[in-house]
């Protein structure tokens, strides 16, 4: 026979649920492992920010030649499928390798290339934002925060739009800042933390 020590975790109010000691140690186990990692992956990121960025194109470039080797390699599972179905799976496939393998042999224009893209669609849905809660801030009672927040939106998406690649920077650093202070909350914890 096994005997558990439970601890009860209220929820919401009249809802009880009774987890295992076993089961609350992993939890904390996890938020310590993650903890760490996002202290690691931070601590690069806000001191070689240029390296990260380049293993961050590696990585989509590699994902886009594993992603095109899966598309050809599934033209042969594809037995039932009409040629011209196969014939776009090859295109495509080829495509991905072609993305990918351009990638891998110019990092340096690929993590640009990556940035600019993200700063663009950073900068678009800002933009986006910023005019959509304009034009709904009439509903709302308290307009002037609405207003004064959809106008932030605008400006920082002008920027964005205006210049996406040091924008993008800019975010890259605030990514690597975000991961450092959330990593070090969740180190918090875990060692704050008794079962």
């Amino acid at each position: 026979m096994l005997y558990y020590r439970y601890k009860i975790v209220i929820l919401e109010k009249g809802s009880n649920i009774m987890l295992t000691e076993e089961f609350l140690n992993k939890i904390k186990q996890i938020t310590g492992l993650s903890g760490i990692v996002m202290v690691l992956l931070g601590l690069l990121i806000v001191f070689f920010p240029g390296r990260t960025a380049l293993m961050a194109a590696a990585l989509v470039g590699c994902g886009f030649i594993v992603s095109g080797l899966f598309h050809i390699y599934s033209i042969f599972s594809l037995k039932n499928e009409k040629g011209t179905i196969k014939a776009l799976y090859l295109l495509l496939g080829i495509l991905y390798l072609i993305v990918g393998f351009f990638a891998l042999v110019n990092l340096f224009a690929a993590t640009a290339s990556l940035f600019m893209i993200i700063g663009l669609i950073v900068g678009f849905t800002w933009l986006t934002e910023g005019f959509i809660q304009l034009m709904s801030a009439s509903q709302f009672e308290s307009k002037s925060w609405i207003i004064f927040s959809a106008l932030i939106s605008i400006v920082a998406g002008i920027i964005f739009l205006m210049s996406p690649l040091m924008s993008a920077v800019v975010l890259w650093n605030f990514l690597g800042w975000t991961f450092l202070l959330f990593g070090a909350f969740k180190l918090v914890q875990y060692f704050g933390n008794k079962i």
